[in-house]
Parts: structure tokens; sequence; C-alpha cells
């Protein structure tokens, strides 16, 4: 009888556990598919809206960081000009991405503008695709969104490097004597109850302390590890998908490399993600008690560690697809979008009808022809600065994303420049006047450099500007490098220029910017520049088209329709603003007299000067 009791006790103990597990089984399938379906609708609800994520400082930095470690000869926006036209803005709104892989290499790309067709016709095959296949993008988003944005304060190549550098994590011995030590309390547990009790708490005491001890010094690296890993998983569902233009025999061959390092390293990445979810919370005690986790690192950093190469490539490939699905939704936030037209060759020309900046709510449009460079004038905020800035803006986008917000655009490809925010470098103790000049030197270097040379690029400038990417880790060399120019090819120089000059007087201002703009207007480039100085409108009428904007002033206020004309500006509304902020009739009527008369000498000047 009593053998028969102590297996019907078994049995119902056998029942139990077997119900336990079927319950905490289907527990986490419910919690799989219920965090799928919530990922699901939140796609839907946000694809073709502006982003409302927000950035701290540090995640924002991070994203520049593939961008800084990838090895490069090709052309690269630089520094000033990517501030200039508000770049990491306009990222933000076209941001549309849900991993670090995705808002890594939309970033990247978006400082390395293509100078030649090819890349640009696949990655517009690519959007095309995900804008009409809403289930298939669906899908791979999701995988996406497994992955992740951000990893605490490290990027994807902070990751990949990491791993390099852990060669070495301590020897799994002491793991090992940990594991040891609670068994051994357990097996007293069933012996002798009351002391196994206590010898197995102490037992667990001091694993904890131990485990954590050491995890402390690794989790960069086991966190490198689990983004790894998910990197991996996405990448074998993307080779499932049914997607012709995808290159998936060579994803796969470097995928293979990884099946055997994969299962060697269940324990590492199964306790980590951060869900909290009641799976994981099971395996972070498992690994706490028994270091499971540790004891795979070892192994695992040295496998990954040699295979770099493959890692990159299928970064490069997935970050490529999500970029394409982030255009794509940028191109439904912006339904007047345009593909552009570019070419290698042919005459030096940018011409774009009703482009507008696609950070200003409801903007006006303005359309350019140009195959020679223009100077704008007009008063202040009358909209000389944002047509600058638009026009680069679209050049960039064209030659980065294949969209222009315009209703059509088609140019040459551009090197592209600009000096336009520029502003006093206090820490290098420098005065506008010369952070003003070397922005303009840097220009003047890269114009007379027709052939791009291998390896150099206009990422480093000596002028202290910086964006994101300023802040970002220090350049490592690359197993994969981008080859996307032909070197041979000769690329023109798109430059915009606010203000030439203007930290300084007006007479040497005049003299020098009047030389410069010349100078450029006889180089293979393309120069808009705007200027208040109405004289040289008259120096540079041969080589610069007159463009300006200009206001409707009233008795109560001074308007704008900031409509480009053809023309240099006629009307100032300085002294006007003066009245209408309510200054004394007679300041205003001597101001009004004195300007009237210095415009017709300086005008007369000029004239007299230009025909000596």
């Amino acid at each position: 009888m009593g053998d028969s009791y102590n297996i019907e006790a078994f049995l119902t103990a056998a029942g139990v556990v077997l119900l336990v597990v079927a319950v905490f089984a289907a527990f986490i399938l419910w919690d799989r598919r219920r965090t799928r379906l919530y990922l699901l609708a939140r796609i839907r609800e946000q694809w073709g809206k502006e982003p409302d994520r927000e950035y701290d400082a540090a995640e924002f930095a991070n994203i520049s960081h593939y961008y800084l470690n990838k090895e490069y000869d090709s052309f690269q926006i630089d520094d000033i000009t990517w501030n200039d036209l508000d770049m990491d803005h306009v990222f933000c709104q076209m941001n549309h991405t849900r991993s670090f892989i995705g808002e890594s290499y939309l970033y990247y790309r978006l400082r390395t503008p293509q100078l030649s067709g090819g890349e640009l016709e696949e990655f517009e095959q690519m959007v095309e695709w995900f804008g009409a296949n809403q289930q298939k993008r669906e899908e791979m988003e999701y995988f996406f969104a497994k992955i992740g944005q951000s990893h605490n304060r490290y990027s994807v190549f902070d990751y990949i490097y990491h791993l390099q550098d852990a060669t070495t994590a301590g020897s799994n011995l002491t793991h090992y004597a940990c594991i040891l030590l609670i068994l051994f309390s357990i097996a007293v547990l069933l012996v002798y109850p009351q002391p196994g009790i206590l010898l197995l708490l102490a037992a667990i005491g001091v694993s904890c302390y131990i485990y954590d001890k050491r995890k402390k010094w690794v989790r960069p690296y086991i966190t490198s590890c689990v983004v790894l890993d998910q990197v991996l998983q996405a990448a074998e569902s993307f080779v499932k998908q049914d997607i012709e233009w995808m290159p998936k025999e060579q994803m796969k061959e470097a995928i293979r490399v990884f099946a055997g390092i994969r299962r060697r390293m269940f324990f590492l990445v199964a306790g980590e993600g951060g869900n909290g979810s009641l799976e994981q919370m099971v395996f972070t005690y498992l690994n706490m008690f028994f270091h499971l986790d540790l004891i795979q690192f070892r192994s695992a950093v040295r496998s990954f560690s040699g295979h770099i190469k493959e890692l990159e490539y299928l970064i490069d490939q997935m970050g490529r697809m999500e970029a394409a699905i982030a255009v794509a939704s940028f191109r439904v936030l912006h339904p007047d979008y345009a593909v552009p037209v570019l070419h290698e060759e042919g005459p030096i020309r940018l011409a774009a009808v009703n482009m507008y900046h696609p950070l200003i709510a409801n903007p006006v449009t303005n359309s350019v022809d140009a195959q020679k460079c223009l100077l704008l004038t007009g008063s202040n905020a009358s909209g000389k600065s944002t047509f600058l800035k638009t026009a680069a803006l679209q050049a960039l986008l064209a030659q980065t994303i294949h969209t222009v917000t315009a209703d059509s655009y088609e140019a040459r490809y551009f090197r592209i420049y600009s000096s336009m925010a520029l502003r006093d470098d206090l820490v290098g103790e420098e005065s506008y006047y010369m952070v003003e000049i070397r922005s303009l030197k840097r220009i003047l270097d890269r114009v007379d450099g027709e052939v791009f040379p291998s390896g150099m690029s206009s990422q480093n400038d000596e002028t202290g500007f910086s964006a994101i990417s300023g802040t970002g880790a220090p350049k490592r060399s690359s197993l994969h490098t981008e080859k996307n120019n032909p070197q041979e090819t000769f690329t023109p120089i798109l430059c915009c220029i606010d203000e030439v000059l203007r930290g300084t007087n007006t007479v040497e201002r005049i003299s020098a910017s009047s030389q410069i703009l010349k100078w450029m207007a006889g180089k293979q480039m393309l120069c808009f520049a705007a200027t208040h100085d109405i004289e040289l409108t008259y120096i540079l009428e041969e080589v610069y088209r007159n463009y300006h904007f200009e206001e409707q002033v009233t008795d109560e206020e001074v308007t704008f329709d900031y409509q480009l004309r053809e023309g240099r500006a006629m009307t100032r509304n300085a002294i006007r603003l003066l009245h209408l902020m309510g200054f004394e009739d007679e300041i205003i009527t001597e101001a009004e007299t004195m300007a009237a008369r210095m415009t017709e000498q300086s005008v007369d000047g000029v004239l007299q000067s230009s025909r000596k």
C-alpha cells in the first residue's frame, strides 16, 4: 500500500508540474501574440505620419556612429552644410525606422549623396515596392521593431567593436564552482531539510553576489551579443520573404556562418532584452543562480569577433531596406513629392518646379531653373535664407533618398556645400569674420579639384562646427567599404551662401565678396548667394542672374508673400520697421533721406568703378 501511495503521489505531483508547464507555455504564446498584434496596430497607425519620438542627447548622438565608423571613398556632406540645412530636424521627420540598424543607415545615407546613377535606381525600386506592398512591409517593420531602436548608450558599431575588444573575460571555473555549490546544497536539503535550506540560501547568495560582480564588467559585451542575435533572427525572417530584389543567397551565406554560434548562446540572450516578460524573468533568475549566460559568453565573443565582415554585410542590407521603408512613409507624409531626374553629364543645371521645405507648415512653393549662378536680394525676413536652404536640400534629398518635395526636379549630380548659419567660435576665440572666411575657403579649396580623389571626403573640416556626429566615437576602420562613385567622373559643386562676408565693413565686404562670387561663377559650379548689398547686383550682373524677394508695406504692417521674382530688389524695410515700432518721425524722415542719397552715391560709384 505504501508503494501504491508513493506512486499515486508521484503521478499527482507530475501532473501538477505538467499542468504548470502547460499553463506557462500557453501564457508565453498568448503574450507573444498580444505583443505582435500591438506592434502591428502601431505600425499601421503611424504609417505616413510624422514620427512623435523624443530623443535624449546620448541616444541622438549614437545614431551617427554607423556613419562615423564606416570606411568610405565617396563624397560626404560636411558638418557645416548639415547644420546649415537643419538636417538633424529633417532626419527626425524622416526617421520612420524601428531599429537602430535602420536609423543608423538612414543617417549615413543622408550624409552620403550619390554622385552617379545605379544605386539610386535600385533604392527607388525598394521604396516603390514597400509603398505598394502593405502586408509585406508591415511584416518587415515588425521584425525591425523586435530589434529595437537603442540599447543603453551603445550604437550598432559600438556593439561590434566592443566584441573585438572582449578577447578575455576571466575563467569559467568560478561559475562551475557556484553551480556545484548549489547542487550540493539541494542534495543536503533532501537529506537534512533544516540545515539544507540554510545552506541553499547561503549558496544562492554567494552565487548571486559573484554573478553580479562579474556581469558588471561584461554587460556591454553581453548586450552586444543580444543585439547581434536579434539582427540574425531578423535576417533569417527577411530571407524567407518573397521579395525578388533581395540578395537572398548572399544573406543566407552570411547567416549560415553564425548558425552554430547562436545554438551555443541560448542562455546568453534568453535573459536579456528588457521586455519584462515572464519568460525572460525565468531565464534571468536561472542565469543569476547558475551563471549559464556567463559560461556561454566566452565562446560567443570569440566566434562573433571573427566574423565582423559577415555581420556588417547583413547590417548594410537590412539598414538599406528599413531606410527604404522610411522613405516610402516620408512620401506618404509629403504626397506632393517627386522622383528626381539626375544627369551625370550635360549642362550644369538645377531646375525645380514648386519646391518647398518639408519642415515648414503650409509652405509657399517656388520654382527655379538655374544654368547660371543666382544672386538673391530682398529685405530681412523676406525668404532669401529659406530659399537657399530649400534649393540645397532638394539637391541633397534627390541624391540620397531619390525623393524631392517639389512637383519636379531635374539637375546634374552635385557636390553640395553651404555657408549660412555661422556664428562666432567662442571656444576657438575666433571672430565671426574669421569663421566665415574659413567656411568659404573650404568651398573654394574643393572647386579646383574637379575629380573627387579616392579616399578624400568633405567630412573633415577645420571650422569647429559639428552636427550630432561631432559628439560620436572616434573613427574606426571598417572591413566593408562603400564604393559607389566612379572616381573618374567630374561632379560640379552646388553651393549656397547667405550674406557673403557680413562680418566686416561695407567697403571691404562689397570689394571682397564681389571678387569671390565672380571667381566662383567662372568655375564648374552653381552658386546661389544672398546679399543685402544692392551694389553686388550691378557688379555681378554679367555672371549672375538677379532674383529677389519683396514685401508689401502699409501704414500698419510689413507683410511678405515669399515669392521669388526676377530682377534686383528695389525696396528695403529696415527703416519702415522703425516707424512701425513707434520711433520718432524726425528719425524716420532723416534716415530715409540719407539712405536714398547713400544708395544713389554707392551705385553710381560702383558703376563708375566697373567701367574703369
